[in-house]
């Protein structure tokens, strides 16, 4: 049996009105009459044994006006919740079953958008993992991230699906040019979009014990550099949940008076 500590910090930010980010952590996720009422932030710490079931985490921000991106989040999250297990129980090869689990999750976005004149056009990006068994993988849509912890190293696993990083992967220009780009952020892959999405799937594998997956929204990303992260993981003798707050504290210190919504999750092995 594996157990994992499992925290998430969701918190609406320094300067935002509006909370559209959202988390999942097996069925628990943020319902929308809690988005509606998160003043500041939410938190949840647990510890989850893990047997012979699947296990689904995941992070999710919202795109798409002051409803529609709340609204997407919290219906993408409650898909995976909700219907997720199903595509993993299905027989075949379990990365191509989580693929179309995330193809058919946004073609329901896709449908519901079009329902209302408020949520006409949302979207979300999804970066998450699901854990079966021995074997682990992430997949991505957006650019929300997963980073990995291990041996006192920390690595970024997934990558952005945005125009400035599919620059950098193309070698035009260096990141301090594409910096400066202002449409380095718009995204061509996330959930929501028009087309028919094949997601991003990473292998993760075996985790080994003492690892640490970090899943996060970009308004964290977006605030501290690799290194920052790295150092605070690093430090001995403090709990996962002590450090998920300070990493949220840092971030929302980086920008005291602007800063996007932070969500942040974190699993300990």
């Amino acid at each position: 049996m594996h157990t994992i500590k499992v925290t998430a910090i969701s918190h609406v930010g320094n300067s935002r009105k509006n909370h559209e980010d959202n988390y999942l952590i097996g069925k628990d996720y943020l319902k929308q009459n809690q988005v509606d009422s998160i003043s500041i932030s939410k938190e949840i710490f647990k510890e989850v044994n893990i047997l012979n079931s699947p296990f689904f985490v995941a992070v999710s921000d919202g795109m798409g006006g002051y409803e529609g991106g709340e609204v997407a989040s919290a219906m993408t999250v409650e898909f995976l919740a909700d219907k997720g297990l199903d595509y993993l129980y299905e027989s075949g090869d379990l990365e191509k079953n989580i693929s179309n689990c995330i193809s058919d999750l946004n073609e329901y976005i896709c449908d519901e958008s079009k329902k209302h004149s408020n949520t006409r056009g949302m979207g979300a990006t999804l970066c998450g993992v699901v854990t079966y068994l021995d074997d682990s993988y992430c997949f991505n849509a957006g650019d929300s991230r997963l980073y990995m912890y291990k041996d006192k190293n920390l690595k970024q696993v997934s990558v952005d699906n945005t125009h400035g990083q599919r620059i950098l992967d193309l070698e035009l220009l260096t990141r301090e040019e594409v910096d400066k780009l202002s449409n380095r952020k718009a995204m061509y892959k996330y959930i929501g979009r028009e087309t028919k999405l094949i997601p991003d799937i990473y292998k993760l594998g075996n985790i080994e014990k003492d690892t640490i997956l970090l899943l996060c929204s970009d308004g964290f990303s977006d605030a501290l550099e690799p290194d920052e992260i790295q150092d605070i993981l690093s430090k001995e003798y403090i709990s996962i949940e002590d450090k998920s707050k300070f990493l949220v504290e840092v971030a929302l210190d980086k920008n005291p008076s602007y800063g996007d919504n932070i969500t942040l999750l974190i699993l300990e092995y």
